[in-house]
């Protein structure tokens, strides 16, 4: 979507683009073997935008490890969707992150909602979101025209930014037929399961790597994490809402 929208912005005859660095003190500068992809892509985007992401994926693939073919198809499956797993159990729909003070670490609902620059939600028993149209904050107002027209609109508002734009009742139905609140109890219970389904895949490519270990330490530790805000979250709003998951999928009550 990002790319799209991109490629519809006029040219400019100056452009900058800035990102946060990954890099720390550990022995592993990038934290995880897998994230300096994430520096990688960062230097070939910035010098070419309309590259292929997941030909700069294979190319980091290629340029790090020792795989055969079939090894290389799962491990770029891993990485090209991780991203969207990680926000599908931590911040979708737009929900902004709720997640533990300075460590950033683990879920915790209300953990910078009620800070002057927090990350809010505003959930109550009636509604999530926050109205950034005309209407409510204007934040809006500062994205292009034809742009700001799409996002005020929850309609047309793309679904991971709808909840970022719109306060809306958990009865919402949204354009697939399902409510707001089951929505986000789907979401939760799916973005565990493709952690789940990544780790496996990892398992069970045997990677080649000095430092495989590592990967596979990380990945349970990842695991147990999507565990927590699954459970979690899907109860912080099940308490909020008093509606049921559809699906009878156990949240704790």
């Amino acid at each position: 979507m990002w790319r799209e929208l991109l490629d519809q912005m006029p040219p400019r005859p100056l452009a900058a683009l800035a990102a946060v660095s990954n890099l720390g003190r550990d022995a592993c500068w990038c934290g995880h073997p897998f994230a300096a992809l994430n520096l990688y892509a960062f230097g070939r985007f910035a010098w070419d935008r309309h590259a292929c992401p997941e030909q700069v994926i294979r190319d980091w693939i290629r340029l790090t490890y020792a795989l055969d073919e079939a090894q290389e198809e799962q491990l770029l499956g891993v990485l090209e969707n991780s991203r969207s797993v990680y926000e599908q159990y931590t911040a979708p729909l737009g929900l902004c992150w709720m997640v533990q003070p300075e460590t950033h670490y683990g879920p915790s609902p209300y953990g910078y909602e009620f800070m002057a620059w927090g990350t809010y939600n505003r959930a109550d028993r009636d509604a999530a979101g926050i109205d950034r149209t005309a209407s409510g904050t204007g934040h809006v107002l500062q994205f292009p025209p034809d742009m700001a027209a799409l996002y005020s609109d929850p309609r047309t508002c793309p679904d991971e930014l709808l909840l970022y734009f719109h306060r809306l009742p958990y009865t919402f139905r949204m354009r697939d037929g399902r409510t707001l609140i089951q929505r986000i109890y789907d979401d939760h219970f799916e973005g565990f399961c493709r952690t789940q389904e990544m780790a496996d895949i990892l398992r069970g490519l045997n990677l080649p790597l000095p430092d495989a270990e590592e990967v596979h330490e990380r990945m349970e530790r990842q695991l147990r994490n999507a565990r927590e805000w699954r459970d979690v979250i899907n109860t912080f709003f099940h308490r909020l809402s008093g509606i049921p998951d559809e699906k009878g999928r156990l949240i704790y009550p």
